[in-house]
């Protein structure tokens, strides 16, 4: 046998051998790479998904701090007025004590609370009985 027909046979072979693992491996590389196009294309989606619930999140988030803010500032003046309506009652605690102990001379002064509640209520009675109108 010539030694360059068997050179040509076994090249030859080799090359086809070669060239049908190619077509297989690029086969498999495209399938592979279709598979990865999909992937990503699914995680693109649910990152995008998760952004907008973020971005709405956030909005909420700073709609309850809105609500918090307005919470708190409600209860600190409404915990000032409840002071302010302990410490009234505490000034007619001590009238109230002088009476019960026979009301002896001098007369305790009226606190300043005392005064503006029994201001305030005569406002409102005047209004109720005026009409609604200021004195």
């Amino acid at each position: 046998m010539d030694w360059g027909i068997i050179a040509t046979v076994a090249g030859s072979i080799v090359v086809a051998v070669f060239g049908w693992r190619g077509i297989r491996d690029k086969a498999r590389t495209d399938t592979r790479t279709a598979e990865l196009d999909a992937l990503l294309a699914t995680m693109r989606a649910t990152i995008d998904g998760l952004k907008a619930d973020v971005a709405s999140m956030r909005g909420e988030l700073d709609e309850l701090r809105k609500e918090n803010r307005r919470l708190v500032d409600e209860n600190a003046l409404l915990t000032g007025r409840l002071r302010d309506k302990d410490d009234l009652l505490d000034d007619y605690r001590a009238i109230a004590g002088w009476i019960e102990r026979g009301a002896d001379p001098p007369t305790p002064p009226l606190s300043w609370r005392i005064q503006q509640e029994l201001a305030d209520h005569a406002r409102s009675i005047a209004r109720r009985l005026g009409g609604d109108k200021e004195h």
